[in-house]
């Protein structure tokens, strides 16, 4: 999970059963997550934690599968953009209304939020 990174990529993973976020971004920019699948996290605290995290700005999130496939649900949202990311484009990801919570959370000003298969 990059933290304070600069121009990176997250592409083609598969993050399943962490303890707490699948992806976690914090304070980064300039980042790619694309083309990962992420499930069945927040293994440590049900329901606390998320698949993809971005708190950050600048970041695409594109082609991404979150769900959660357990009998009792652990992972929250899909996909969570808190309050204060800025300029964020989340697209064309797929994120199953079987997380805990939700499938995607696009707070914060100025993202984009746009053709998500929920």
């Amino acid at each position: 999970m990059p933290t304070g990174a600069d121009q990176y990529s997250i592409i083609g993973c598969h993050i399943f059963n962490n303890f707490w976020h699948g992806i976690y971004t914090e304070g980064t920019k300039n980042g790619v997550i694309n083309g990962n699948v992420v499930y069945n996290n927040s293994q440590a605290e049900v329901g606390t934690y998320h698949g993809i995290v971005v708190q950050s700005s600048d970041i695409s999130v594109i082609g991404n599968r979150c769900f959660d496939n357990q009998g009792t649900k652990t992972q929250q949202y899909g996909i969570l953009i808190p309050d204060g990311s800025t300029y964020n484009t989340v697209i064309g990801n797929t994120c199953r209304g079987n997380n805990s919570t939700g499938v995607v959370n696009g707070g914060g000003v100025t993202n984009e939020v746009a053709n998500n298969t929920t």
